[in-house]
């Protein structure tokens, strides 16, 4: 099931809304350092520092690609070849 959901996650994938610790800690709200515009969004090749707070986006998989997934994962070496990518 990890292997699946890290899967969807992946190839659905939008973006990551990163704050720091310190700024949520300053302002007591996400929204407000949304507002104060503290909060960055960043792509996949993102390099995660000490005391980010990362949000993943990503977009849900239509029940018709989720199928079609299931159906491919169910190979293992289609699971072996995803466990080996050190992608994200």
């Amino acid at each position: 099931m990890f292997v699946f959901a890290r899967y969807v996650i992946l190839r659905n994938f939008l973006s990551l809304e990163v704050m720091t610790a310190d700024d949520l800690a300053e302002l007591r709200s996400e929204e407000k350092v949304r507002i104060a515009g503290k909060c960055t969004l960043e792509g996949r090749r993102y390099m995660v520092s000490d005391g980010d707070i990362i949000r993943y986006k990503y977009a849900p998989p239509s029940s018709a690609s989720t199928q079609d997934d299931a159906t491919l994962l169910s190979n293992k070496s289609t699971q072996r070849n995803l466990l080996s990518k050190r992608t994200i």
